[in-house]
């Protein structure tokens, strides 16, 4: 049963995510938190500065264990600060995050990302990638594509030669598009579907 928990770490840690996430969706929905931007502007305002601080916290954390997909969290930040400043909040807690976990593969090894992932994924990356050979080229054209599977990449990069300086470049740089396509996409389907943003 041990051994199941610890396979299946990060799925658990998700579900509870997506439990949480569902009970604050709903919440936000009975009480007509999404139906006016006045009434998303009052919900923020209410927290003062720790609402875009613990935001900011939540996403780098949802990098590093993803206890909430990343595209539900980016849209939460454009919904409640729209457009440029869910941007603005995505960017810093993503990039935060993306640099703390490639922080963390470097300190634990090989051993804690398969722990994390698991080996079939893992391995599967093992074996497209040769680790020490053009891995920089590839990594930094896969964090420029908005639907690569970015926060597995941050701890691979970390098992790397690949220092320090350059992924924070590529990280800094190659997250720029993938944020504002989420950013405008988010923004656009919460406009369709006629929630304030």
């Amino acid at each position: 049963m041990l051994h199941y928990f610890h396979k299946n770490l990060v799925n658990i840690i998700s579900m509870i995510g997506l439990v949480f996430t569902a009970l604050f969706v709903m919440y936000c929905y009975k009480n007509g938190i999404f139906s006016s931007q006045s009434n998303i502007t009052k919900f923020i305002s209410s927290y003062g500065i720790a609402a875009p601080l613990v935001f900011l916290v939540l996403q780098a954390i949802q990098v590093i264990i993803p206890i909430i997909p990343a595209g539900i969290t980016s849209g939460f930040a454009v919904m409640f600060w729209g457009g440029i400043g869910g941007f603005i909040l995505n960017y810093i807690g993503i990039c935060g995050g993306s640099i703390l976990a490639f922080l963390i593969a470097r300190k634990y090894g090989k051993s804690f990302v398969k722990s994390l992932f698991g080996s079939d994924k893992f391995n599967k990356y093992v074996d497209k990638f040769n680790l020490n050979n053009n891995f920089e080229k590839v990594f930094a054209l896969l964090i420029f594509l908005p639907l690569a599977p970015d926060d597995f990449l941050c701890y691979f990069a970390g098992l790397t030669d690949l220092t320090l300086n350059r992924f924070i470049v590529i990280i800094l740089i190659g997250k720029i598009s993938g944020i504002i396509f989420y950013s405008l996409f988010l923004l656009q389907i919460f406009r369709y579907f006629g929630f304030a943003c």
